[in-house]
């Protein structure tokens, strides 16, 4: 009875055995399932971020086409008295810098969408919206006094503030000439 109880013993000891066994081989599968998840995490993690920051620079290099060319395509309109259409044309470059989520506002950014609400009351100035007009430089101001606080002074920032600070004058000169 002894012997059948130790083979009993036996064949158990063996049976938890070979589930340990196999539990950690489970494991060790696992493991390496895991381990090579993680690396491919990792591998789409800083694939994702390359995309990002190249998405980011061509962005940034669309903006800069668009405000060159803009700049252009103003003065072109603009010999043509065409203000209606700058004036439409500006309010678009404003929305979409106002859509844009603060995450995505570069120094330049910023500073373009400034420059819009510039032009923006510059072209109002002339079609005689003095209210909407001092509104826009007023925000571009503070936009552009935002990235100077924020330590970016290159001289573009500063020749925006220059000529919004000109518009400014010449839109309360012209609906005040007292004040002039």
């Amino acid at each position: 009875a002894r012997e059948r109880a130790a083979r009993h013993a036996l064949r158990r000891a063996r049976a938890v055995a070979l589930g340990c066994i196999l539990l950690a081989g489970f494991a060790l599968s696992a493991a390496g399932y895991a381990y090579v998840n993680a690396e491919r995490a990792r591998r789409a993690e800083h694939l994702a971020q390359q995309n990002r920051a190249l998405a980011e620079q061509a962005r940034n290099h669309a903006e800069h086409l668009l405000g060159y060319l803009a700049d252009d395509f103003e003065r072109q309109l603009e010999s043509f008295g065409q203000l209606r259409v700058i004036a439409e044309f500006t309010q678009r470059q404003i929305n979409y810098f106002r859509s844009l989520p603060a995450q995505l506002r570069s120094p330049e950014t910023v500073r373009y969408g400034a420059l819009a609400l510039i032009e923006h009351a510059e072209t109002l100035r002339e079609l005689g919206n003095y209210t909407t007009g001092i509104r826009n430089l007023r925000e571009a101001m503070r936009l552009l006094a935002q990235l100077r606080r924020g330590g970016h002074v290159p001289q573009a920032t500063e020749i925006a503030l220059g000529r919004a600070d000109t518009a400014r004058c010449l839109i309360v000169t012209v609906r005040d000439p007292t004040q002039g």
